[in-house]
């Protein structure tokens, strides 16, 4: 596919973990955030390392890239977070423990550490961090949706 995207002219994106608002509930993040304010219990793997990015930073990166070079974007913050520091600063962040009923080893198809080669966007884009994202999350599950400044 990426060659034919090339013969073209074309952009290719390469998203890592998106996150954000509306994210599928059986993700990490909202399970652990379930978890934490329901009581929920959950089960997790605690190694698997992911580089996420907050989900208006892609779509940024999707405004930006059309009209940039290189044509092939990594879209991550070249930062490795694995799910058990999620889990913990979810935790911080409601100062309540997620009900983890059991640790699990990761899926067959997950990579031991998942993260883009280098951070080039932070050129490109102003990127949310993984601290700064989870806070904006906490107040959505807390007191729903918030209205954003622009």
């Amino acid at each position: 596919g990426e060659a034919l995207v090339r013969k073209h002219d074309g952009v290719i994106i390469r998203p890592y973990t998106v996150y954000g608002p509306g994210d599928y509930s059986g993700h990490l993040i909202p399970t652990v955030f379930n978890s934490c304010l329901t009581g929920k219990s959950m089960w997790i793997a605690e190694d698997p390392i992911h580089d996420y990015i907050w989900v208006e930073d892609l779509i940024d990166v999707y405004i930006h890239a059309q009209h940039s070079e290189p044509k092939i974007f990594e879209a991550g913050t070249g930062i490795a977070t694995s799910n058990k520091e999620v889990w913990s600063m979810i935790e911080a962040l409601l100062d309540k423990k997620a009900n983890v009923d059991q640790r699990i080893e990761g899926r067959v198809y997950d990579s031991s550490e998942w993260k883009a080669p280098a951070p080039v966007l932070g050129k490109l884009i102003n990127m949310t961090s993984l601290e700064d994202g989870l806070r904006n999350l906490a107040l959505d599950y807390q007191y729903g949706p918030q209205k954003k400044n622009n």
